[in-house]
């Protein structure tokens, strides 16, 4: 048999529903009976945000045998993705410390979030399987009713990308690398090719000096986003071409950092 131990749950507000392991015990303050091991207690009152403790019964060990929660006032948030009424989409919003605000609630959707929070975790869950599901932190400002959470797209399409490779002595000249139809054709985000990839190397007698074509050249990319436009992350680049003015020699190129990459519709800065 466990044994038990009586605790007493007050709340900021008397009119407070106390609820202990999903189940209602009471007005606050309410005097129950736990046996050891886990519980999740918790203070429910509505326009207020829910104050939740877990509290470890050892009925063995003297201790506090009061339990206080706290109450905050809460103000209400429309959330909605880049792609809402095109997919179905779910969202799941927690507190900075876990605290669970909206579990898989069908977008678009209002949840009620701390007047004194802004920076929260969230998941968007979708049914299309050419979108990933997004996972990261969102900041809401405080005068703000609505907040847009832009999605990733699984399988990207990327139509014309230009890189820029500053010299580092001034008699050099820029070198420019084209990719054409950059694309991720594996089941998973953040490795992609190009069909066609072209190093423009006008330090040379020839203004291109390499092409690499399809699954010649990858770029596997891991990482998250840090705001509601900008992502960072780990980013490793291979490239493997015939030199095309100087066959039959084969060339190779690779490159592994950091990159802050900006996320916003049609057109977007990468820095590496």
């Amino acid at each position: 048999m466990k044994k038990v131990k009586a605790y007493r749950i007050l709340a900021d507000d008397d009119e407070a529903t106390i609820i202990v392991d999903g189940k209602e015990v009471g007005l606050s303050p309410a005097l129950v009976n736990l046996t050891e091991g886990e519980h999740r207690v918790m203070a429910y009152k509505e326009g207020s945000y829910n104050g939740e403790i877990t509290i470890s019964v050892k009925p063995e060990e003297q201790g506090d045998d009061v339990v206080r929660l706290s109450l905050n006032p809460t103000r209400a948030i429309t959330f909605y993705t880049d792609r809402s009424g095109k997919n179905k989409e779910s969202l799941s919003l927690f507190t900075k410390d876990g605290h669970i605000l909206a579990d898989r609630v069908e977008l678009p959707c209002e949840v009620l979030i701390p007047v004194n929070e802004n920076s929260f975790k969230s998941i968007v869950y979708t049914d299309s399987p050419l979108l990933r599901a997004y996972k990261g932190p969102i900041k809401v400002k405080q005068k703000e009713s609505e907040y847009q959470i832009r999605t990733f797209s699984k399988y990207y399409l990327h139509w014309v990308g230009v890189d820029v490779e500053l010299p580092i002595k001034s008699n050099l000249k820029p070198l420019f690398e084209a990719s054409l139809l950059s694309f991720s054709p594996l089941p998973f985000a953040g490795l992609s090719t190009s069909v066609l990839k072209a190093n423009f190397d006008f330090n040379e007698s020839q203004p291109v000096s390499s092409v690499s074509f399809l699954l010649l050249n990858w770029d596997l990319r891991i990482g998250g986003s840090i705001s509601k436009n900008m992502d960072i992350g780990f980013l490793g680049m291979y490239t493997y071409h015939p030199k095309v003015f100087s066959l039959p020699e084969y060339g190779s190129e690779w490159f592994a950092g950091v990159e802050l990459a900006s996320r916003i519709p049609y057109f977007n800065v990468n820095v590496q």
